[in-house]
């Protein structure tokens, strides 16, 4: 199988999602690609069978089980898309952060050759967590055409630039969990996409347009390039064909609220309508999750739609790390374990055998499946500001191809020894995570 498909072998189960059912779609998934005659051109394009314009790609902490060998790499897709800029560069993180020998510093040389070459590379960080990782910026600042700027978006929106994407010549993305840190591409559990839909790449590029212009250079003796305006087709949903029959769509997923071009493309309403059309199964997988808000508000949307689902029949499973062991969050997730339909687990990845890493051994990846045909991956938890407060992207789909990746990954995780289920009389201790 080429090293890019977006599909992979399911983990054996039992249950009413059993190894027949997951064996299933994984079978038709391939048999849709079997039909496709190479990568496409861009939905919409001419031919009998496209294959998906959407690429899973992870990365699975060392020393774990949870490394699926047909699903690319983040650490190796990235210098490889960045490689393959010709004019332009737009990245956005929430912070960088190397170490010497790391296996983001491919990605930084890339992202230096990209500006040495003459792409025009722009690079945005949230302000705030520059003060905490100011050295990978600094040395991006100071390459041949590359600038960097800061934004300080909880003074816009009240929560950070919490984003995690990049765009190359306007055509394609990458949007995951993945940050801009050594550590998300060696120690973390974390999954992204690689998104060859140009039309999707112009609608983040709108988002980065909006937040760049708001923010501050990082070198203000820098030469500024010329802005060009976004243009080119911005319709929705993006359209391509997965077999006979079976078309999929994909809706650009953003947020907050009040911060987003067009309200069309807001998560939170688009994640509700997949949850409330979920008939037989629902998995989600986040950092964090809490019907509680960080500003002591109870927001009860998602909450509610997964216990709406469960009163349907529809089987529903919950992945959360083990960093949502603390209060009040984890009580909520108790109360949802309790429920008939619903189970609840917390995921602790073991330390690496070379000791304690801070903010790493984690379960950090975002996304959520449903009836093995619908997702959404993206770059915020499910906690009431990461929708109106901090800024994500991320994407929704219908797509039996890319969800059976999703579902795949899920499995694996949810059958692994690294996985337990949330107890509701158990009194739990949150774990070490910093120094």
């Amino acid at each position: 199988m080429n090293a890019r498909s977006p599909l992979a072998r399911n983990s054996g189960r039992t249950g009413p999602e059993g190894p027949l059912t997951v064996l299933a779609a994984t079978l038709l998934a391939v048999s849709l690609l079997a039909c496709a005659s190479g990568r496409p051109g861009g939905p919409g394009s001419h031919g009998k069978y496209q294959a998906p314009p959407v690429t899973a790609v992870e990365t699975a902490p060392v020393e774990t089980m949870l490394d699926h060998p047909d699903i690319p790499d983040a650490w190796r897709v990235w210098p490889e898309m960045i490689g393959e800029a010709k004019s332009t560069l737009d990245l956005a993180a929430f912070y960088v952060s190397n170490t010497p020998g790391s296996r983001l510093e491919p990605t930084l040389r890339a992202i230096e050759k990209a500006g040495e070459r003459g792409v025009k590379v722009r690079v945005l960080a949230d302000a705030g967590f520059y003060r905490t990782y100011p050295a990978s910026l600094d040395r991006l600042s100071t390459a041949p055409g590359v600038r960097v700027r800061l934004i300080d978006f909880r003074a816009v929106a009240g929560g950070p630039m919490h984003a995690k994407y990049f765009v190359v010549d306007r055509r394609e993305a990458f949007v995951g969990s993945q940050n801009f840190d050594w550590r998300a591409l060696e120690h973390i559990h974390e999954m992204g996409l690689r998104i060859s839909i140009p039309a999707y790449a112009r609608r983040l590029e709108r988002i980065f347009a909006a937040d760049w212009k708001t923010a501050t250079p990082l070198d203000s003796t820098a030469v500024p390039f010329a802005e060009t305006p976004v243009q080119g087709d911005l319709s929705i949903p993006f359209l391509w064909i997965e077999g006979k029959g079976d078309t999929a769509r994909a809706w650009p997923a953003m947020s907050p609220k009040d911060h987003i071009p067009d309200l069309q493309t807001w998560d939170l309403p688009r994640i509700v309508k997949m949850l409330d059309a979920a008939r037989d199964s629902i998995h989600v997988t986040v950092l964090a999750y809490s019907p509680v808000g960080r500003d002591g508000t109870y927001w009860e949307t998602l909450d509610d739609a997964l216990r709406r689902a469960a009163v349907r029949g529809v089987r529903v499973e919950l992945l959360v790390s083990d960093w949502a062991k603390r209060k009040p969050g984890v009580d909520f997730l108790k109360s949802l374990a309790v429920i008939p339909g619903i189970e609840v687990r917390f995921v602790t990845i073991p330390q690496a055998s070379t000791g304690f890493i801070p903010f790493a051994r984690v379960t950090h990846a975002k996304y959520m499946t449903a009836d093995g045909k619908n997702c959404w991956l993206g770059t915020g938890n499910w906690e009431k500001g990461y929708f109106f407060h901090l800024r994500n992207v991320g994407i929704a789909m219908t797509s039996r191809a890319v969800t059976a990746v999703l579902d795949r990954d899920f499995l694996t995780l949810w059958n692994s020894p690294y996985a337990y289920p949330v107890r509701p009389d158990v009194e739990y201790q949150p774990p070490r995570i910093r120094e």
